[in-house]
């Protein structure tokens, strides 16, 4: 398993779950120790920033299955989140190598999350404060 992967999962289901909010660097290193995937004391920067980027790309396909379940909240704080992120990453100067690839389809990713809260919006489905409308 490719420790980006892991990185992602990890930074993923700390935002699902608990806080929604970023894992430090050092916490999928943990998790790669206590799986037997990894003897190191830290998770290298380029496998970390990939693993935000995935978690980005899973994110903005979470937000349109919650939509679909009903629940129209969720991308909104969706949305919020991961327009911090993307603040962060363009503060980074990358090469032209696979993490300038995977930045670049981020953008994408952050647009469909924006649209689907455009969406939610302009269909009446969302007050305009945050707070979803009741069914």
């Amino acid at each position: 398993i490719a420790a980006s992967g892991v990185a992602s999962s990890v930074i993923l289901s700390r935002f699902l779950v608990s806080t929604e909010s970023l894992i430090e660097l050092g916490g999928p290193a943990d998790v790669l120790r206590q799986v037997g995937l990894g003897d190191r004391d830290f998770l290298p920067l380029d496998d970390y920033l990939i693993g935000l980027c995935n978690m980005v790309s899973e994110l903005s396909r979470l937000c349109v299955t919650r939509v679909t379940l009903g629940d129209y909240e969720f991308p909104r704080r969706v949305s919020t989140f991961v327009a911090q992120v993307f603040a962060g990453f363009r503060q980074l100067n990358f090469r032209n190598d696979f993490l300038r690839r995977r930045y670049d389809g981020m953008k994408y990713d952050v647009k469909r999350v924006e649209d689907v809260v455009y969406d939610l919006t302009v269909r009446g489905l969302v007050k305009s404060s945050g707070e979803a409308k009741p069914q």
